[in-house]
């Protein structure tokens, strides 16, 4: 028994003596022992104190190219936010390197000791982690990095790219706390280091900014103290004033206010505009947001003269293109010329050009040429000279919200007595909207959504949860039934309160689109039993150069005919159906969007918070007109704008008022010019090519 004890006692010492042993080589071997000397203190000494010099000296296969005066003036300006705090954007053209300025400008911030706690703002969490990503390359690989600022790269190094070695990294017994991650990096805790245990983490503005917080090596808890944001929004968020209003509040509350209470932050915003009013041409707008002190750079500050000959040179370069699959002839023609076609033009960054340009006004005439409206806002940074055809039409998304009729939802206006709806079907979503009318045709919107309910504020129909498809069985046939089924039985039981008389005030007239799934529109509408409504299906044409609109259509026994409509057996012979001229009935609706409040034939939106229509604003703004030609008729034709969402709403509304006209609402003479078509005389051969050379030159111009 006392040998067996002995054995265990010896046994005990032994694992101990072992176990001991092997702490002390682990222990060892994460340790990394001293830090190796600065190899260049003056040449570091020099970088810490200029942004400039720390971009060229450390980078310069990144930043090979002469820099523009933009280029220092933005490096100047987040240079001195960064030391002395405060807001700045600054939009330069698509492929001048403002991310990868911003990206390393960060490393800056932290390796000069300006700033501890630096946030990388994206415009989703995955682009903000992209700009980590490059940051933890440079911090591992680059060489001269590691020689002169050895205490931040000689510790990374050392992790030889393994996680694992993160947690139990020790310089002479004591820890780094070093963390090298792909949505944050925090920098090793090493004495005397102006960098230690700064921290750099990724954020997507629609993500969690708020609240972001940080314990040190010490125990201190910290807050950001820089937030370097680059493109902070997408093209979808862009094109979307609801998106780009959520956006813009984020950045005044969230964002600005990571610093805690009582704290100023210190925010470079770098972006590139894509559209007008986006949330970067919101921030770089001087009046509305001063702060900042926004400023834009331009590819070409001034256009060339002689406009004519790059004319010829695009045709040139095209034919060159198709016959030899590059621009050959456009360049030779170009070098021959190049003095006489350059004379007037200024380019924003004259080293920027492609190995196969000759110059940096060709670079940017090419881009022109090829992608004339990325010209004007991505490398222009000024969407407003994206000018519309002499004559367009379009509406404004925030002006049209700041229409409201002060009534709440639901409720008919005191001057308003007729209520007619329109529905429009679709596959994944049906679209509806309910309008009281007065005896002017003036309007006021007191319902809209669509089927089934959806419970976000901004969303598209693809996008939808649920579809109708979610809620129905069967094909597209029976899911545009019983929808129509359900939204129809719901509206049509909706009693609307009178303002200030509280008079029952019931929708007459309701129609619906039967553009989509025909056959089911016209079975559900013959099933229906909807007492004291007048329920019927429809359908717009548009007209074109070569197709005149419903007025000019040769008129059948049994119609009846009111502006731009006809009712009468449907194209598919099923039955009654109102056809109307959608061209005309939305210049209709655009005049009475644009009129000045206070009138009766004004269109308003019920309610007195314009930030609950936001996504209808949207649908109502999605289209434009331009002023087209057709036998001697002048009309205006509605396209929806490539930038933009859906325009369902935009139609129902358009519905609606043709459903008060055909319920028997007419309006005054001088109202009618309203998207009538204009007689105008024959135009001559000579006149024509007056007209083009003068619209030539406006394109030219824009």
């Amino acid at each position: 028994m006392a040998k067996a004890k002995k054995q265990q006692a010896a046994y005990d010492e032994h694992r101990d003596d072992m176990a001991e042993y092997s702490r002390q080589k682990s222990a060892a071997g994460r340790d990394i022992g001293d830090i190796p000397p600065v190899a260049n203190t003056k040449r570091r000494n020099k970088c810490v104190k200029s942004l400039r010099l720390f971009l060229e000296t450390y980078f310069p296969d990144t930043f090979g190219l002469e820099w523009s005066e933009d280029h220092l003036a933005m490096i100047q300006r987040i240079e001195t936010c960064v030391i002395h705090g405060g807001l700045f954007c600054s939009a330069m053209p698509r492929g001048s390197g403002k991310t990868s300025v911003t990206i390393r400008a960060a490393l800056w911030a932290m390796l000069a000791g300006h700033r501890r706690f630096v946030i990388m703002l994206g415009a989703t969490e995955r682009l903000a982690e992209k700009m980590i990503a490059v940051l933890r390359s440079e911090l591992q690989f680059n060489e001269l990095m590691l020689e002169d600022f050895p205490e931040v790269c000689f510790p990374i190094r050392c992790l030889e790219n393994e996680v694992r070695r993160q947690a139990g990294q020790t310089i002479n017994g004591e820890n780094t706390m070093i963390r090298f991650a792909a949505d944050e990096i925090v920098l090793p805790t090493v004495k005397k280091s102006k960098a230690s245990g700064a921290i750099i983490r990724a954020c997507g503005l629609t993500g969690a900014v708020r609240g972001q917080i940080a314990t040190t090596a010490s125990g201190q808890t910290i807050r950001p103290d820089l937030v370097l944001a680059d493109d902070p929004q997408s093209r979808e968020s862009a094109k979307s004033p609801t998106q780009t209003q959520e956006r813009e509040d984020l950045i005044n509350a969230d964002v600005i206010g990571l610093a805690g209470p009582g704290q100023e932050i210190a925010c470079v915003m770098n972006c590139t505009v894509i559209y007008k009013n986006d949330l970067s041409d919101r921030y770089l707008n001087t009046d509305k947001n001063p702060a900042w002190g926004g400023r834009r750079a331009k590819l070409l500050y001034e256009l060339p003269k002689n406009l004519e000959l790059w004319d010829e040179y695009a045709d040139i370069g095209r034919n060159s293109l198709r016959e030899l699959g590059n621009n050959t002839n456009g360049n030779t023609f170009y070098r021959e010329r190049q003095a006489e076609m350059d004379a007037g033009a200024k380019p924003g960054w004259p080293a920027r050009f492609n190995k196969d340009e000759l110059s940096a006004i060709q670079n940017a005439m090419n881009i022109k040429i090829d992608r004339p409206r990325a010209f004007a806002s991505e490398y222009q940074n000024d969407p407003d000279s994206d000018a519309l055809a002499q004559g367009a039409k379009e509406l404004n998304a925030d002006a049209i919200a700041m229409r409201l009729s002060g009534v709440d939802k639901m409720v008919v206006p005191h001057d308003c007595s007729t209520v007619t709806t329109f529905i429009d079907a679709g596959g994944y979503l049906h679209w509806y909207m309910v309008v009281a009318w007065n005896h002017q045709m003036g309007g006021s919107v007191i319902d809209y959504g669509c089927w089934p309910r959806q419970n976000r504020t901004h969303f598209v129909a693809s996008d939808a949860r649920p579809k109708l498809a979610d809620v129905y069985k069967g094909g597209n046939p029976e899911r545009v039934f019983a929808g129509l089924v359900a939204l129809v039985a719901e509206l049509a039981g909706r009693r609307y309160i009178q303002e200030r008389t509280n008079a029952e005030v019931r929708c007459e007239r309701m129609m619906v689109d039967s553009g989509f799934e025909t056959k089911a529109v016209y079975d559900f509408i013959k099933q229906l039993n909807a007492p004291g409504m007048i329920v019927l299906p429809s359908k717009g044409f548009g007209r074109s150069a070569t197709q005149v609109g419903i007025a000019g259509w040769k008129k059948r026994p049994g119609e009846r005919h009111g502006y731009h409509w006809r009712l009468g057996v449907s194209e598919t012979g099923r039955g009654q159906s109102v056809q109307y001229d959608t061209d005309a009935w939305k210049s209709f609706v655009y005049e009475r969007l644009t009129m000045p409040l206070g009138g009766p034939q004004v269109i308003t939106l019920y309610g007195k918070d314009h930030r609950q229509h936001g996504l209808l604003s949207e649908h109502l703004s999605s289209e434009f007109s331009e002023p087209v030609q057709m036998r001697g008729v002048t009309f205006d034709k509605w396209k929806v704008l490539p930038d933009r969402g859906e325009n369902h709403w935009f139609d129902c509304l358009t519905g609606a008022a043709v459903a008060a006209s055909v319920q028997g609402l007419q309006w005054t003479a001088n109202v009618l010019s309203v998207g009538e078509e204009k007689k105008s005389k024959p135009i001559s051969l000579k006149e024509l090519q007056q007209q083009r050379r003068a619209e030539k030159e406006r394109l030219h111009r824009v």
